[in-house]
């Protein structure tokens, strides 16, 4: 069965609604509905992701509805696993932070024995309670707004998820000189790290750590570890 996910909101709440009903009445669909979502991540992305925008009258939940240009970032990000490094120059309101953690929740969400790990230049930056700053408090927010039969079975603490269907694993931390070293992972995202002071020693402790680092942040100068990333990684611009 093949589902068409319509760009106009208002089409694409209906869509959204259908979906929750087929899965929620029908095991059957439950279960085409999982697979499509393995299959084909914008399908996934489009039919039950949402963000977040405080700065928003009324409702501040947004479906996530994607434009080409994200399309195209989304399939950077997907066909690097394993393989490369990526950097993100990002700007505000492009949705960077949030397309990467779609990708790492979406691989989480269906694939075996994968270890994700998510980074920033403080603790509270990757997982704090009740912050909508925290890389963490997004995935929560997409779990939160899931239907029931489409999240497995999660066992959540701080700076960790750990998905019991899948045996994966999404895992925070600072960074630090010493993150990651003597890990290994199937790909790290490092967000805003044009701040991170020691970024030069995070580069040297990661890079036998996994295939995949996706390096997200604004421009801070020419003399950091971003900037540096920036001549060497495949790099998306967002401005």
């Amino acid at each position: 069965m093949t589902w068409q996910v319509p760009k106009d909101m208002h089409a694409n709440l209906r869509h959204r609604r259908n979906l929750f009903l087929a899965g929620r009445d029908n095991p059957k669909l439950a279960r085409e509905i999982w697979l499509a979502c393995k299959r084909d991540p914008l399908f996934y992305f489009q039919s039950f992701a949402w963000t977040y925008d405080p700065r928003l009258n009324g409702e501040k939940r947004v479906p996530f509805i994607s434009y080409p240009f994200q399309d195209k970032v989304l399939k950077v990000l997907i066909d690097s696993i394993g393989k490369e490094d990526v950097v993100i120059e990002k700007s505000r309101d492009m949705g960077a932070t949030w397309m990467c953690l779609y990708v790492i929740e979406w691989r989480w969400h269906f694939y075996n024995s994968e270890s994700y790990l998510l980074m920033s230049r403080k603790e509270d930056l990757v997982d704090k309670v009740a912050d909508p700053k925290a890389l963490m408090w997004k995935i929560d927010f997409i779990h939160k707004h899931l239907p029931a039969w489409l999240m497995p079975k999660v066992e959540r603490s701080k700076l960790h998820f750990y998905n019991v269907d899948t045996n994966s694993t999404i895992d925070g931390e600072s960074t630090t000189g010493e993150t990651g070293k003597g890990d290994r992972r199937t790909a790290i995202m490092l967000d805003e790290f044009a701040s991170v002071e020691n970024g030069h020693r995070v580069l040297e402790a990661t890079v036998d750590v996994t295939n995949t680092r996706w390096f997200v942040s604004t421009h801070n100068g020419i003399g950091t570890a971003f900037y540096d990333c920036c001549q060497k990684a495949q790099e998306v611009m967002l401005a």
